[in-house]
């Protein structure tokens, strides 16, 4: 399957045990110790690739990833400057990125914001 003795002890060096496996991951475009990382905080091949492509590193997947964000999500609420402190906060009333950076650059916090829409809202 494309492998040199070299490289299947590299995979194996790096846990990943099984042909198959380090096929997914390096079609992903993973060496076996970009895979070990991403394997170890619990990613699989695919979604590791995802998170990269949105341009994370697997500590910054783990943390996004640990209050449900998918990867293009994280990626909108970083690249308009939120924490994701500030993000998880906003995402609770109901803002998406965009929305929320429009409040928070006109002096709102979430709590003011939705009170705000909601009453714009109501009839």
């Amino acid at each position: 399957m494309g492998f040199t003795p070299e490289q299947t002890r590299s995979w194996w060096h790096n846990g990943i045990w099984q042909q198959s496996e380090a096929i997914r991951w390096r079609v992903n475009g993973f060496g076996p110790h970009d895979a070990f990382l991403w394997k170890k905080m619990a990613f699989i091949a695919q979604d590791a690739k995802e998170w990269k492509e949105a341009g994370f590193d697997v500590a910054g997947a783990v943390e996004w990833r640990r209050y449900a964000f998918e990867p293009s999500d994280a990626a909108g609420w970083r690249s308009v400057e939120f924490s994701i402190g500030d993000a998880v906060a906003w995402r609770k009333y109901g803002f998406s990125s965009l929305e929320a950076k429009q409040w928070r650059d006109a002096g709102h916090s979430p709590l003011t914001a939705a009170d705000k829409k909601r009453s714009r809202d109501s009839p």
